[in-house]
């Protein structure tokens, strides 16, 4: 639910890391609250310095308010070197504790969350959003209490001078406010709407440039260029809409103020006709008047329209920390693994209400084996294995790792035991040693070199210049598909689980490659329960038993061998399979 925020709303979301650094908020108040009243004292010295010249003679007073006009300027500039040291520091640290807030929870975030997450949405949330929260506090709160105490001072001065001239400002006030109110709606409405097109921007951008290698195989840079130019017009064509309500608004203050200014001379020129007034008051109610309306009213006006932009980003990051995540995980016993068996017993689980994946699927994997999961696309294969390291949770039926129900587990405990190897290896645009140790931090070079040998990947790191040390680029460009897949399993060896998942780890090697990567696979599976899900006939003739999956169910179980012999589905797909390997 988009529930709109208000000020209040916005102030009492983000209490919670202004708490944290209470002290430099005060000070960095402390510090503009006197910087503020310097600004309001400084055309009262001048009117009396002009007033002590020009109808007392009195050079004395002159000279003194002059000095104290003087000191003031240089506190100011110390002041202000003050206050922005802190705003700095504030700006850095108070950013710092939303955006590891935002960062944690998208760590934990569900996966069925992440899997329809726009990433630039939350690319945009952590590095832009969290700037405009300290924004807000700044411009929109501490800005808006001084130029509100300002604003009641100028007005009280005003009256002090002139009873006329304060009530000719008071008049024009509630017609400010009114303006204010009603074009901040328009403004907020179009704020929200560029906000939320400009994070689908920048997920789409961020899709094309990943694919652009792709996009120019397939000739399409013409296409793509249009739809980008598309996009650029409609965010220039939100991006006018914000900028005109604005500034229509902002015109229309400066008209309102336009008459104010212009009455307040009238008044001036009156009581200066009948010698009621003197020269010094006049600069006082002058510079007090277009400081009520530049300090106060324009102040107000911006600072209450920017914050309606600003809170839509607070009650985005809001919901995105109050939403659910992996914490509402049950389980928060130990997964203590010995032999290793699994079971699957009657679960039944779906993506979307009423379009079930899996239907009462019952499979008991024997400790220590090495079965193969085997199924035509979108059979479940892949969702067996999200669930047994609980990506997602069971609608019905339970997981069981040596007769313990994962539900009653806790995610760490179940992921510390469980190792997965996927086709998409992630790896750092970092160091060979320091994407090897993501599993297992505290391994020792020792160590790392060891799993590096089991997996038949140390002689290549050997030859580096910079062995462990070597950079992999972004996402590791440089190294072939196999070595990518070996370095995979030198960390899961670092990691040292006692079940693995080979989830299609190796369909999109060559042949070759596949055969020194099944080589390495050897020593990894010893003693281990190992799922390997897999089209490719020589990934699953290595396992001890097969399984098809079919319609959410298991259909048989048995040797590869003889569910190549007696099962026409089994045969048929690795038949298509490597048919269309050969072709290729």
């Amino acid at each position: 639910m988009n529930e709109k925020l208000n000020v209040f709303d916005g102030v009492r979301i983000l209490s919670k890391y202004i708490r944290k650094h209470k002290r430099n908020f005060v000070l960095f108040y402390t510090g503009w609250l006197v910087d503020c009243m310097l600004t309001v004292i400084t055309p009262i010295l001048f009117a009396i310095m002009i007033d002590q010249i020009v109808y007392y003679k009195n050079m004395d007073v002159f000279l003194q308010v002059s000095f104290v006009f003087v000191v003031m300027s240089v506190f100011s500039c110390i002041l202000y070197f003050f206050i922005y040291t802190l705003h700095h520091y504030l700006m850095s640290m108070y950013t710092f504790d939303i955006k590891l807030d935002i960062f944690k929870k998208m760590q934990s975030k569900k996966a069925s969350y992440m899997s329809d997450a726009k990433t630039g949405n939350m690319i945009t949330m952590l590095l832009d959003d969290t700037s405009e929260c300290m924004h807000f506090v700044i411009r929109n709160i501490i800005h808006s209490i001084n130029g509100i105490l300002k604003g009641v001072f100028y007005l009280t001065y005003i009256y002090i001078i002139s009873i006329e001239a304060g009530l000719v400002v008071t008049l024009f006030l509630p017609l400010a406010v009114y303006t204010t109110f009603k074009m901040s709606k328009k403004i907020r409405d179009h704020s929200d709407n560029q906000r939320e097109f400009y994070g689908h921007y920048v997920s789409w951008l961020l899709e094309i440039l990943k694919g652009i290698t792709d996009i120019r195989l397939l000739s399409g840079e013409r296409t793509i260029r249009k739809d980008f130019t598309g996009h650029q017009r409609k965010l220039f064509a939100k991006n006018v809409e914000i900028s005109v309500s604005k500034l229509t608004s902002d015109k229309i203050i400066e008209w309102i103020t336009l008459l104010l200014q212009l009455s307040v001379y009238g008044v001036c020129a009156y009581l200066a006709s009948r010698g009621e007034i003197t020269i010094g008051n006049v600069i006082v109610l002058v510079a007090f008047v277009f400081t009520l309306k530049d300090e106060t009213i324009f102040l107000l006006v911006r600072s209450y329209m920017d914050a309606q932009s600003r809170l839509t980003r607070i009650g985005r990051i809001e919901r995105f920390l109050s939403e659910d995540d992996e914490h509402s995980w049950k389980g928060k016993c130990d997964l203590i693994v010995g032999a290793g068996e699994i079971e699957f017993s009657r679960i039944h689980f779906a993506y979307e209400q009423g379009k079930p994946v899996l239907k009462d699927m019952n499979l008991l994997i024997p400790c220590g084996s090495h079965v193969a999961i085997v199924g035509k696309s979108g059979c479940g294969k892949t969702t067996i294995s999200s669930l047994l390291i609980g990506l997602y949770e069971l609608d019905a039926g339970a997981i069981l790792i040596d007769g313990q129900d994962l539900t009653n587990c806790s995610l760490k405990t179940i992921r510390q035991h469980i190792g997965i190897v996927q086709q998409d290896v992630l790896l750092f645009d970092a160091t060979i040693r320091d994407n090897l140790l993501l599993g297992n931090p505290k391994a020792s070079d020792e160590h790392i070199w060891l799993a590096c040998r089991k997996a038949g990947i140390a002689d290549y790191i050997e030859l580096l210049p910079e062995k462990l040390n070597a950079l992999l680029g972004k996402e590791g460009i440089g190294l072939s598909g196999g070595q990518r897949q070996r370095l995979a399993i030198a960390r899961i060896y670092l990691k040292n689980p006692a079940i693995i998942i080979f989830d299609e780890a190796t369909s999109a090697l060559d042949s070759e490659t596949e055969k020194i990567v099944h080589e390495s696979w050897g020593e990894l599976l010893e003693g281990r329960t190992a799922i390997i899900i897999a089209h490719r006939q020589s990934s699953v003739m290595m396992c001890d038993n097969a399984v098809w999956i079919e319609d959410g169910k298991v259909r048989v179980t048995g040797k590869p061998t003889e569910l190549l012999q007696n099962h026409s589905g089994f045969r048929e797909l690795f038949a298509v399979r490597e048919g269309a390997e050969s072709a290729g």
